[in-house]
């Protein structure tokens, strides 16, 4: 989480040689990964003027390493895994079928925190009813987004209650357009699955 600067010394390691270089190439690995998902990390929300929580995805390499980097960042975690919350994706909905009212009201029925996602202004207006803890705004632009806000909040209450989360095709270049649209969270797979690592190197001195 610390800012440094290139050519910076960041880590000092006392050791026999031999254990040294053994272990040489995986602090390496985890130290050039992890900065690299935290430096993008800072970046995206530095364009984003600290206006929205920026999270990554599931799309991970190395699970809690990467959301631990994004952490060091300034971001969030989004979810652990699938036991931290209920998380109703497009699949689940299709599974459901003509039965998907009765398993939303299963679920909420449950008083456990639940996260929905919707492909279209419609499903928003769906789903808002059930009192979702937050709905996924999935692959909408950021003026889809907005206009659907403005007409769900006015339309029901309890769209002031819920958290609106934006994802899919967001990257550095869009970001700053959906932290406007009036979301509470992005979450941007760009943060760790094809994240640059950062260049570090090992030098030995006797």
């Amino acid at each position: 989480g610390d800012v440094i600067q290139k050519g910076e010394d960041i880590l000092t390691l006392h050791g026999k040689i031999k254990e040294v270089l053994i272990l040489e190439r995986t602090i390496l690995n985890i130290m050039q990964r992890m900065s690299g998902i935290a430096t993008h990390t800072k970046s995206i929300i530095d364009v984003c003027d600290d206006q929205v929580l920026i999270c990554p995805t599931r799309k991970t390499h190395w699970g809690l390493l990467d959301k631990k980097a994004v952490i060091l960042g300034g971001g969030g975690t989004h979810r652990l895994g699938l036991y931290d919350f209920i998380l109703i994706k497009d699949n689940h909905i299709a599974f459901a079928g003509k039965d998907v009212d009765k398993r939303l009201n299963e679920i909420k029925e449950t008083k456990q925190f639940w996260e929905i996602e919707a492909k279209t202004e419609e499903q928003v207006n769906q789903f808002i009813t059930y009192n979702p803890d937050v709905i996924m705004l999935d692959n909408f632009t950021p003026e889809q987004i907005k206009k659907t806000l403005e007409k769900t909040k006015q339309q029901d209450e309890q769209a002031t209650h819920t958290i609106f989360e934006a994802s899919g095709g967001i990257t550095k270049d869009n970001v700053a357009e959906y932290a406007k649209s009036g979301v509470d969270l992005i979450s941007l797979g760009a943060l760790t699955h094809s994240v640059t690592v950062l260049d570090i190197s090992l030098n030995i001195e006797i």
